[in-house]
């Protein structure tokens, strides 16, 4: 647990061996009529992962729970840490999460082959041609952000070894339900040839005005009928988005 601000004692109990680390950020309790200021919480998280970085050279594993102590755009110089190769940042969010600023540094390191992240409302262009490099599992919890966001950042990345995606807690309306389309197309050109897990659910539906055609499941999902190496697909969308009970040739066309 690292208190924020506070002195510095998780750096004091990190070994020059330490290969994964669990950073949980709490606010500090401060005496009566004493504050901190969000300028000093600020500095003083970006300020720690520069440290770790120096301390712990051989670091692979990082999870972070940022809490209400820290703001997740504050953590910008996860860059740092250029030998990561896993990090955690999966959390219970009831608030919109602050992870845009994080993308570019993630996207930048080398080495990083498992990602697991809350999205951002908006993700940013421009992410880089050899963004993600190594990736080879991602885990995105989409509860607060537009699936044209996971479009956008499953096009940046530049692995060619993904093999497993789980895509968390869509939030699908009728008058954009076509989006799902459009992710399972980029899922289909991107990571086809090696893509072997795939997790795509909707764990809410929130209300539009809008009515659509109802159409079938499939052909929501139909890109994804060309990824032949699948092993286990886990598809979960709401039965009251437009659609239609499969046909018997649909359920060929999931069969084949």
């Amino acid at each position: 647990v690292q208190y924020v601000p506070a002195d510095a004692g998780l750096l004091q109990a990190i070994s020059p061996a330490l290969r994964s680390l669990h950073i949980v950020f709490r606010r500090s309790s401060t005496r009566k009529g004493e504050t901190h200021s969000l300028s000093e919480c600020e500095a003083f998280v970006r300020d720690l992962l520069p440290k770790v970085a120096a301390k712990a050279p051989l670091l692979r594993y990082l999870r972070i729970s940022t809490s209400a102590a820290a703001r997740e755009s504050w953590l910008e110089t996860i860059g740092y840490l250029t030998h990561l190769e896993s990090v955690d940042m999966l959390q219970r969010m009831y608030v919109a999460p602050d992870t845009a600023p994080l993308l570019l540094p993630l996207a930048s390191l080398p080495h990083l082959r498992h990602l697991k992240l809350c999205l951002p409302t908006n993700v940013p262009f421009g992410l880089g041609q050899k963004a993600f490099p190594s990736l080879k599992t991602l885990t995105l919890d989409t509860l607060y952000a537009p699936l044209s966001a996971v479009s956008t950042l499953l096009s940046s990345i530049s692995s060619r070894n993904l093999h497993t995606l789980l895509i968390q807690n869509c939030g699908l309306v009728n008058g954009t339900i076509n989006s799902v389309h459009d992710v399972c197309d980029i899922i289909r050109v991107q990571f086809a040839p090696t893509l072997r897990k795939l997790e795509l659910s909707a764990e809410k539906l929130n209300s539009a005005g809008t009515s659509v055609q109802p159409q079938s499941l499939v052909a929501y999902i139909e890109p994804l009928l060309d990824l032949h190496d699948l092993e286990d697909i886990r598809i979960v969308i709401p039965p009251d988005v437009a659609l239609t009970p499969s046909s018997g040739r649909c359920l060929e066309k999931l069969a084949e």
